[in-house]
């Protein structure tokens, strides 16, 4: 008889020691009080940048803005996905910034994971908003659902009464996807493919500030500003862009992500935490309801914030996220000084004219320890 390695066995531990969850399909989205729910009385928990992961393969790049897969950010509760799109050689990818400072595949795989998740999990209802930079075709876009089988599941308006939908009515449907384009959408080609600024008003997303963070639109223009905000709110639902960037250098322009004040961003205790920086949004607004898109999901606790403004007191069908594999200190070896050599490469390069992009500067310094200083 054949017998599994021993550190096989080991690997496995995990998965054999975890309790068998029955899926209670009465529920939606995590509760059976948010079924008789229309979709646009809701709060809608958002992952910025959902496909770009820090994981050991790639060094946990700055790059990266969540630390879990998209499978495991939606069974933690999260219900809209936010990616970049980039065309690379005729490829549709999931890219921050550029598919040289990070690569996350091709669409269609990242769109095919979605699939099987809610093939697991029948009555939830997942929104996906693509940032579009390269106006791909949607023609080319909807390609990419349909080889991910994913197409047959988004939802198509008529017009913006799709949003008083109750939840019920979507699952009942067999169309629990919502789908928005930021740019190059084409509702006569690709009619599910939803141009966003059409249905949706954003906040401003270069914040550095935690007691900084403003409810008032900035996306689209034609509603955007203080005195504007009453139209903005009337006309479209609210997308709080509710996370951080850190500046590294003044000199060099240079920011990532701010991973060490998650936890507070994203909870409910602290400077710009979510649920202070929600109440003043629905407060503005006038409205309780919309989207919020936060970086590093699993820290802090943003499902139950937002759980509290759904007013879902014990949810179901929701798993917590593993431990954060960034505390780990023995898989986070990288080689700092090469960073530090690559950094100074670009400098030079800059002082002789050549434009260097802010994702060169990320990309060459990894995960910047020991350089910070040093700027």
């Amino acid at each position: 008889m054949l017998f599994p390695h021993p550190l096989r066995l080991l690997a496995l531990l995990p998965l054999l020691a975890a309790p068998v969850l029955s899926y209670d399909k009465t529920a939606c989205n995590n509760s059976p009080s948010l079924c008789s729910a229309p979709y646009n009385s809701l709060l809608h928990l958002g992952a910025h940048n959902s496909a770009f992961v820090r994981t050991r393969e790639n060094k946990y790049s700055t790059a990266g803005n969540q630390y879990f897969n998209v499978s495991t950010q939606l069974s933690g509760g999260i219900r809209l996905l936010q990616s970049q799109l980039h065309s690379d050689n005729g490829a549709v990818k999931l890219c921050h910034t550029s598919c040289q400072l990070f690569d996350a595949g091709l669409l269609r795989n990242w769109l095919k994971e979605i699939k099987v998740w809610l093939d697991a999990n029948p009555s939830e209802v997942v929104t996906i908003l693509l940032v579009n930079d390269d106006k791909i075709s949607p023609n080319l876009l909807a390609a990419e659902y349909k080889a991910a089988g994913l197409d047959s599941m988004v939802m198509e308006p008529t017009d913006k009464t799709w949003q008083t939908k109750t939840l019920q009515e979507f699952i009942d449907s067999g169309k629990r996807v919502v789908s928005y384009l930021s740019t190059g959408a084409d509702t006569n080609a690709v009619p599910w493919l939803m141009n966003e600024f059409d249905h949706i008003f954003e906040t401003g997303f270069e914040n550095t500030d935690a007691a900084a963070f403003s409810c008032v639109a900035t996306r689209p223009g034609v509603v955007a500003g203080e005195d504007k905000l009453k139209e903005a709110v009337q006309t479209r639902m609210g997308l709080m862009n509710r996370f951080l960037y850190q500046e590294i250098s003044k000199s060099l322009k240079i920011y990532v992500n701010n991973d060490t004040y998650a936890a507070t961003v994203n909870g409910d205790k602290g400077v710009g935490n979510l649920k202070d920086g929600v109440e003043t949004c629905f407060g503005q607004w006038g409205k309780r309801a919309g989207y919020v898109i936060l970086d590093f999901v699993n820290e802090g606790n943003p499902a139950q914030v937002v759980d509290s403004f759904n007013n879902v007191t014990n949810p179901v069908n929701r798993q917590q996220f593993p431990k954060n594999p960034k505390d780990d200190d023995k898989e986070r070896n990288q080689n700092y000084a090469s960073g530090w050599d690559q950094v100074e490469k670009l400098a030079a390069m800059a002082r002789n004219g050549t434009k260097i992009t802010t994702g060169q500067w990320v990309f060459a310094a990894g995960d910047w320890k020991g350089v910070w200083d040093r700027l």
